[in-house]
């Protein structure tokens, strides 16, 4: 009986541990995403620092003014 109440709070113990890493995975993306929204419309480059890393490579898109298809324009900063 004792060895089945201690597995019962090991496993609860296991789950109780993986729900909290996942709230704090959870909350850690969503400031790093607000960081980059906010950053970017703000202009505050201190959330963007904290939400990019510098190997970052990112693209502009343009649209062709005859075809009107968007197509890759050149890597941004």
């Amino acid at each position: 009986m004792k060895k089945v109440a201690i597995a019962v709070i090991a496993v609860c113990y296991c789950l109780f541990t993986v729900a909290i890493q996942a709230q704090d995975n959870k909350t850690m993306i969503e400031r790093a995403c607000l960081d980059y929204l906010e950053g970017f419309y703000k202009g505050d480059t201190t959330k963007l620092i904290n939400c990019l890393k510098p190997s970052l490579h990112k693209l502009g898109y343009r649209q062709d003014e005859k075809t009107g298809n968007y197509a890759p324009d050149r890597h941004m900063t």
